[in-house]
């Protein structure tokens, strides 16, 4: 799977615009990719106190890599733009796994500068000049998340925006794992 790594490597270069450094692993989420994507986006952005990484990601595995990749690069460099808007003191961004036994859930939380209206498909309205520009990303997303068997929900209330992926699981349980 290194050739794989790779390909990873270079889309995620492609769609930073920079070398990503793998050996700076800032966040240990049990998930290598998930790893590398979360500390490359929320390095300089929040401080290592302001990243909470809830649970074991492990499951992510039975996504196939480019997948993981469009999910979760667009979805931290969303929250990241959100974040830089926000004062430093008051940035929190918070990934958590939640596994059940037929199925898991990635919830992803940060905060907002303003509430998040949402158009007529869940998706939030854009902010930007560009308007027909905007929302690729999370279009992207949502193809990679039910190409997946899986289902996103986002949520904008107040001043937090939370994102929602549900998956099936394809990798039975081990028997020491905490439900």
């Amino acid at each position: 799977a290194t050739g794989d790594m790779e390909r990873v490597r270079e889309y995620l270069e492609k769609m930073s615009g920079h070398l990503l450094e793998i050996r700076n692993k800032t966040y240990v989420t049990g998930n290598e990719l998930l790893d590398i994507i979360l500390s490359d986006t929320m390095s300089g952005v929040c401080g290592r106190d302001q990243v909470h990484v809830l649970g074991e990601f492990h499951c992510l595995e039975q996504l196939e890599e480019m997948d993981l990749c469009t999910i979760f690069y667009n979805l931290l460099s969303n929250a990241k733009e959100a974040l830089e808007k926000i004062e430093e003191d008051r940035r929190y961004f918070t990934i958590e796994m939640i596994k059940g036994e037929k199925n898991f859930a990635v919830i992803l939380r940060n905060p907002v500068s303003e509430s998040v209206k949402m158009d007529r498909k869940g998706f939030p309205k854009t902010t930007k000049s560009e308007a027909e520009y905007h929302g690729l990303g999370l279009k992207n997303v949502a193809e990679a998340v039910e190409k997946n068997g899986g289902e996103m929900e986002l949520l904008g209330k107040q001043r937090e925006f939370t994102v929602r992926l549900y998956f099936p699981r394809k990798i039975p349980i081990q028997g020491n794992e905490s439900r």
